[in-house]
């Protein structure tokens, strides 16, 4: 079952993918457990290609001190239990940010071909810029574009007006991450990701992308670059989109009164 899924998805042998997930939803199609699923994963994609998850951990700097220490071996990811489970199987390598961390399976692993920037790990030269260059594909199983990663990286890049400010504040979290190693100045803070839907909602109404099901699971195979090309246009034309409505969401309506007092209004 889980093969025939991955079959219908299109991904092929020797492919770069991305992978969001919603372990409870894949279960209630395939009724496989992480490990089957990851396997097969592997098996379909070998390692002429990769597979790419993130397994962020937030540890971002707190003015309290109440902020949790990055260690890349022990940290447990905190974007989903098939995430974690990946992490920890065989011939995965880990990046190195505090915040958000990817895990890496296949020919990236290889030599210097992935990026690790851990002051921009979903900005230029991160992992994302990797995804690009080997010209790769976001496979999102199960959910929508409330997890597109992906969508960080296009504020970063368009960029969203809000780039450069903290949706955090009022949570005590400064620009940086903690790890056993020390602590990392970060270029970007990202915040909410609920914005991203409306990105999710012009691509199918302009049939950029098509949401495809299979046995009730429905699911996105997209092309990074595709995505990339029309997220740098929308994101730069339609940020007031992409950020929540006012009183609804604590980290946008930060952005928003910043931006504000700098005369940017939304």
């Amino acid at each position: 079952m889980i093969k025939k899924l991955l079959n219908h998805t299109g991904i092929r042998k020797g492919d770069v993918i991305l992978v969001h997930s919603a372990y409870r939803k894949l279960r209630e199609v395939t009724n496989f457990s992480p490990g089957d699923i990851i396997e097969t994963l592997k098996e379909v994609i070998t390692p002429e290609g990769s597979i790419i998850m993130p397994v962020f951990t937030y540890c971002f700097r707190k003015k309290n001190g109440t902020n949790e220490v990055f260690d890349t071996s022990n940290s447990k990811s905190k974007t989903g239990y098939l995430t974690e489970m990946f992490r920890l199987s065989d011939g995965v390598t880990r990046t190195n940010s505090p915040t958000h961390s990817f895990a890496i399976w296949g020919k990236l692993n290889s030599g210097k071909q992935f990026v690790d920037n851990p002051e921009s790990p979903l900005g230029r030269e991160s992992v994302l810029t990797s995804l690009l260059r080997a010209n790769g594909k976001i496979l999102m199983l199960g959910c929508g574009f409330e997890s597109f990663t992906f969508g960080h990286y296009l504020e970063n890049l368009a960029p969203a007006p809000w780039k450069d400010i903290s949706p955090w504040d009022y949570m005590g979290v400064e620009p940086a991450g903690v790890s056993v190693d020390g602590e990392t100045k970060l270029k970007e803070l990202p915040g909410c990701s609920r914005g991203f839907l409306s990105f999710e909602k012009y691509l199918l109404e302009k049939r950029s992308i098509s949401k495809k099901n299979f046995a009730g699971l429905s699911y996105y195979s997209l092309d990074a670059n595709d995505v990339y090309n029309e997220g740098l246009i929308y994101f730069s034309k339609f940020p007031d989109k992409l950020i929540c409505a006012k009183g609804s969401c604590q980290p946008c309506d930060s952005r928003r009164q910043k931006l504000k007092e700098a005369g940017v209004i939304l």
